[in-house]
């Protein structure tokens, strides 16, 4: 195999790594912060006291608007909490005066959130964990495959009985049989249905 391949898998070996840490410990520590807030949180009723409209980029000459709600509640203490959830679009999700249910941290209230959310927001803190540990395998295994001698067994001397091609690289009959695998797999599957 030429140097310049061994390089190139070796970098996005690299690459993927470190992305891989990066997302990782983020999407868990967000994760597990939302179960904990889901878990051991204080419910409220909560009320939509205003819509906050706000100007977002959009073609040029033209002017787009986003609205958000803004939930009001009170907390087991007496304390008058304002927020305002992570989504929005054109129309708030919410109306005037509409009550909701509402989840909060009792030692930091202001970072409430309503349950529906919460739910989403902790499955996608999750899948960008999953990303990230998935990111850290597949740039080992690119490590692994940079750092081997790929040789074809043409040039080691060593016949295969005829299976592998003139020139072709233990790797390369690996992926044949695997692509060879697979497509008989999806036939089959076909075949069924």
């Amino acid at each position: 195999m030429p140097v310049i391949i061994k390089r190139i898998l070796r970098y996005l070996g690299w690459m993927l790594i470190v992305s891989g840490v990066l997302m990782a410990p983020f999407g868990c520590a967000r994760g597990v912060a939302g179960v904990a807030t889901w878990v051991g949180g204080v419910e409220a009723d909560g009320v939509v006291t205003s819509i906050r409209k706000s100007q977002i980029s959009g073609p040029p000459g033209t002017r787009s608007y986003s609205e958000r709600s803004v939930i009001s509640f009170t907390t087991a203490e007496g304390q008058w909490v304002s927020f305002s959830p992570p989504l929005g679009g054109r129309s708030a999700p919410y109306s005037m005066e509409e009550h909701v249910r509402v989840v909060y941290d009792a030692d930091a209230p202001e970072d409430a959130v309503v349950p529906g959310i919460l739910a989403l927001l902790t499955v996608a803190w999750m899948l960008l964990f999953m990303a990230g540990v998935v990111l850290v395998l597949a740039g080992a295994g690119l490590l692994v495959l940079g750092a081997l001698p790929w040789q074809s067994r043409a040039d080691s001397g060593s016949g295969s009985g005829g299976k592998m091609g003139q020139g072709e690289t233990s790797v390369d009959s690996a992926l044949n049989e695997f692509a060879r695998v697979t497509i008989a797999a999806i036939r089959m599957v076909g075949k069924r249905r």
